[in-house]
């Protein structure tokens, strides 16, 4: 599979899982990165915290502001794990992982 392919499934993947679990996804069908927003800034940094303690890395937007953050949630790159099921476990956990936070 072509990687432009194989990017726009596992970014189907992605949206796909969170969408049905109740989270927007934003964010181009280009590239390998989308955002899910989160309400507040105690709910990103438990996601990600979870996240950590699961072994799974995440990026928060806090740290894309340089004064107080006015944004939250997570950016999710997809391109990294080397099989798809990999990706898929994750975005389960990840999928969890939200609502425990909501």
């Amino acid at each position: 599979m072509g990687a432009r392919r194989e990017l726009a499934a596992r970014r189907e993947l992605v949206v796909q899982t969170l969408t049905a679990a109740g989270f927007r996804v934003l964010g181009d069908q280009a590239g390998a990165h989308v955002v899910v927003p989160l309400p507040t800034l105690a709910a990103e940094k438990s996601v990600l915290a979870s996240a950590r303690s699961g072994g799974v890395g995440l990026d928060g937007l806090e740290r894309c502001f340089t004064g107080p953050p006015t944004t939250f949630g997570l950016t999710l790159g997809y391109a990294a794990p080397t099989e798809r099921r990999q990706l898929s476990d994750a975005i389960d956990a990840l999928a969890r992982w939200l609502s425990a936070a909501r």
